[in-house]
């Protein structure tokens, strides 16, 4: 009867130990499942996804930094089109690959459709602009391009929350699992304690060769699963280690992203001031070329007075001619008048005076005659170097004139150039700023996956330590048996007396 008692408990007691072995090894199989598909798929799918959004955003900054660009540089980015592409498309390709959800697959479905629709509007924006059709391709732009491109960063920033939601629903069905798997053990090893403390007091020596065989598979499973404890502890710390490694990335990413958000506000500032600027700097050159207008019609009025002037003075020194023909007749007619006074004798005596003062008076006339003609040439002279001093300045004008109308087209080609600046930098700061928002939610969800990998270390530390107590209850159990026991144990047993 006591051997069947003995039996039974042994029995038993092995079951109990093998339930643990086995409830233990299938809990950390499922635990290390649900580790390997959270940092298989959903680190892949979260790595495939980023790198295909990377790629639209440069295909997107493309669009802005054309119209900036030079030829050179346009035809790099001409040439960046189809790695950009290949990259969007290979990582979307190897994303449709991994284990997928019913939403993740009409995700893609829809991402399909408008990455497709959004390639195919690119092209026509690019020939606009090459076309020198500048508000054409923005109208265009926003028409056309914009729309499919952003719906395809909302469709990747979908498929990024549901990945999210996925690695979630793994953290808590591992964190289920580990308080299970906790759980599980410790009271199928509560219960292999008890029947060990009753099968020591029912038995003593009796059972000592069932309890060192009981004890050496004690050993052997807390010894598998103290290696398997450990190798679980070890991945899931370089998981912790590698998704902190990332999360830093990630931080330092978000902040370069925020000072490129930053800069770009700081770049539309400038450019809007640029702009108004270059508006006032339009408005003073029409000022000037109006004032040169008025200018120049001023000097042509100068100019023909100064012309009038010296007709008048032409026709002047006309009159001066008759009047010193007219003094040098009146002189000849008194020479004459004074010699036939002169012949008269004393009756034309004073006829003679007055012939005499008529010739003196001729005289003067004409020496007056003669200083007035000189001074009208003197004005006929100033009067033509004074046409000519005019002429001269209303060539001078007339080339401020051009100069100021050039001046004026370099003012309106300037101000098209700042607006589409301001354009563009407009379009730069909402990439930037969308940019930032999907490196935070980026972010956000590795701070998931590095819980999700503390917890399983702290799982897997737990378990650790649950195979250390199986340990420490073998040597427990071999010490209650004694050598004897152990050596009975280790040879073959004796033949039954009945």
């Amino acid at each position: 009867m006591l051997r069947g008692r003995a039996g039974a408990l042994l029995f038993t007691m092995v079951f109990i130990t093998v339930v643990v072995g086995a409830a233990g090894w299938w809990y950390i199989r499922g635990l290390s499942a649900h580790i390997e598909a959270l940092s298989t798929q959903n680190l892949q799918g979260s790595t495939y996804l980023s790198t295909a959004e990377r790629g639209l955003w440069e295909l997107r900054f493309a669009l802005p930094n054309y119209t900036l660009s030079d030829v050179a540089t346009r035809e790099e980015i001409s040439a960046s089109h189809e790695p950009f592409t290949d990259q969007v498309n290979q990582n979307m390709a190897a994303f449709s690959k991994l284990p997928l959800s019913v939403e993740e697959r009409q995700l893609l479905v829809e991402w399909d459709r408008i990455f497709g629709e959004y390639l195919r509007a690119r092209p026509r924006y690019f020939q606009l602009l090459d076309e020198g059709k500048v508000a054409e391709a923005a109208e265009y732009r926003k028409r056309a391009t914009f729309p499919p491109a952003a719906a395809s960063v909302r469709v990747l920033a979908s498929l990024i929350e549901v990945q999210r939601m996925r690695g979630r629903e793994r953290e808590q069905q591992a964190k289920a699992e580990a308080t299970a798997a906790m759980q599980t053990t410790l009271g199928l090893a509560a219960a292999a304690l008890v029947l060990g403390f009753l099968l020591s007091r029912a038995l003593a020596t009796h059972v000592g060769t069932q309890v060192g065989f009981a004890m050496r598979v004690v050993e052997s499973s807390s010894s598998e699963l103290e290696a398997s404890a450990a190798k679980q502890l070890g991945g899931a710390r370089e998981l912790s280690e590698a998704t902190a490694n990332v999360s830093e990335s990630l931080r330092e990413l978000l902040g370069t992203a925020r000072h490129i958000d930053e800069a770009a506000r700081n770049v539309a500032a400038m450019a809007e001031e640029t702009r108004q600027s270059a508006k006032s700097g339009d408005l003073l050159i029409k000022r000037a070329q109006e004032g040169l207008a008025g200018m120049r019609a001023k000097v042509e009025d100068n100019a023909r007075s100064i012309s009038e002037l010296g007709d008048k003075s032409q026709q002047i020194g006309s009159i001066l001619g008759l009047i010193n023909e007219l003094s040098e007749q009146t002189n000849i007619l008194a020479i004459n008048a004074a010699i036939e006074a002169a012949g008269a004798g004393d009756a034309g005596r004073r006829f003679g005076v007055v012939a005499t003062e008529i010739r003196r008076l001729a005289d003067r006339v004409g020496d007056s005659a003669r200083q007035v003609r000189d001074i009208v040439e003197e004005i006929r002279t100033s009067a033509a170097s004074m046409v000519a001093a005019t002429e001269n300045g209303m060539k001078v004008a007339d080339a401020n004139a051009r100069q100021v109308g050039e001046a004026l087209k370099s003012f309106e080609a300037i101000n098209e150039r700042v607006e589409r600046t301001t354009i563009a930098a407009q379009d730069i700061e909402a990439l930037t700023q969308a940019q930032t928002e999907a490196a935070e939610m980026a972010s956000e969800m590795m701070g998931n996956i590095s819980q999700t990998a503390q917890l399983t270390e702290a799982s897997s530390q737990e378990t650790l330590r649950t195979c250390e107590q199986l340990g420490q209850l073998s040597r427990r159990l071999g010490a209650f048996a004694g050598s004897d026991a152990v050596a009975a144990a280790e040879r073959p047993p004796a033949p039954s007396l009945g």
